[in-house]
């Protein structure tokens, strides 16, 4: 069953129809021992049909989608953005209520065009580093 705001993923930013059905995976992201990210990752279902959590667990995710369902990936967009950690969210990276954390939020594209995954994700901004290369083309 889908709550109000999974059927607002599904419907706005997964192209999705009403009726169609997703997979929510919630990864815990740690290093060291240190809880580091939340993410809550959403796949449709139609594209993910045999989709078990055995396999999810031995491999990652990405090799998931290409290697097992063939779904090649064609593009991913990131966006990221400051916010303040919530109740569940600070529970789990082991942080106060109300600290700062990164809110990201990745769209990514199969060769087709279709989203086939679409996940939110909630980082420790005192952990969090983001390095970005940039190259000009002639």
């Amino acid at each position: 069953r889908l709550v109000g705001s999974e059927m607002c993923i599904r419907d706005r930013h997964m192209g999705l129809r009403i009726g169609d059905r997703i997979f929510k995976l919630k990864r815990l992201r740690s290093a060291d021992n240190m809880p580091m990210m939340v993410e809550r990752s959403y796949l449709p279902v139609r594209q993910f049909l045999s989709l078990k959590r055995p396999l999810l667990e031995r491999k990652p995710l990405y090799d998931v989608i290409e290697q097992d369902f063939q779904q090649k990936i064609r593009v991913a967009e990131e966006e990221f953005y400051a916010s303040i950690a919530r109740p569940t969210d600070a529970h789990l990276l082991e942080i106060v209520e109300g600290s700062p954390v990164l809110d990201l939020v990745r769209t990514t594209y199969n060769e087709s065009n279709e989203v086939v995954e679409y996940t939110l994700s909630v980082a420790r901004a005192d952990q969090f580093k983001y390095k970005v290369y940039h190259q000009r083309s002639d």
